[in-house]
């Protein structure tokens, strides 16, 4: 919009272009030079003079630009990238703790067998299902999935948590004998520190 503006309402020839913005003032360009900013007011008081910094502008709109967002997807899959694997490792390392602690309760199982009939099973069982019907007090807490619980009658006993095949612990295999010894595959700490 092109208005003349003048002092006391009386044109001075002087054409500028005007916004009207929300204080409702319309300003005009900055003069050259000074620095300062001609503004005029409807209200009749004519042309009169300010700094720039008085100059009232509309509040940018709230967002977040294209590049800002990328930025912040490259980041967290950069962060995801990195904690993934360690999480992994977190997982499968509990999952060899949830065994072991499995084998410790079958341990007590049967030794509990003994202190009641005076001898160890004599039957072998080679599958979870079948240590399970053997020792009725027992239930593993690893999933199927993950672990499978056998049981030997050599040397006192030996009982044994092998890592199901086709899974990611299939080269883990923990064992634990009458005696207390204890023994884990170098499969089992590929995932960190799993000594018991």
């Amino acid at each position: 919009m092109r208005i003349t503006v003048g002092v006391g309402g009386k044109p001075v020839g002087l054409r500028a272009e005007c916004r009207l913005l929300h204080c409702g003032r319309a300003w005009l360009r900055p003069v050259p030079g000074n620095g300062e900013c001609r503004y005029f007011n409807p209200k009749g008081s004519g042309e009169t003079t300010g700094s720039l910094a008085n100059v009232h502008m509309k509040p940018k709109s709230g967002g977040f630009t294209l590049i800002e967002l990328m930025i912040v997807v490259a980041v967290i899959a950069i962060l995801a990238a990195l904690a993934l694997p360690s999480y992994m490792d977190y997982v499968l390392r509990s999952k060899i703790r949830t065994a072991q602690a499995d084998l410790q309760a079958l341990s007590a199982a049967v030794e509990n067998h003994r202190q009641r009939t005076l001898a160890y099973p004599s039957a072998a069982a080679a599958d979870t299902s079948a240590v399970k019907a053997a020792f009725p007090g027992w239930s593993p807490a690893s999933k199927s999935g993950d672990f499978g619980f056998s049981y030997s009658n050599t040397g006192g006993y030996t009982i044994s948590a092998a890592g199901a095949s086709g899974s990611k612990l299939s080269e883990c295999t923990l064992s634990l004998a009458a005696d207390n010894t204890r023994g884990s595959s170098s499969g089992c700490s590929a995932y960190g520190d799993v000594s018991w």
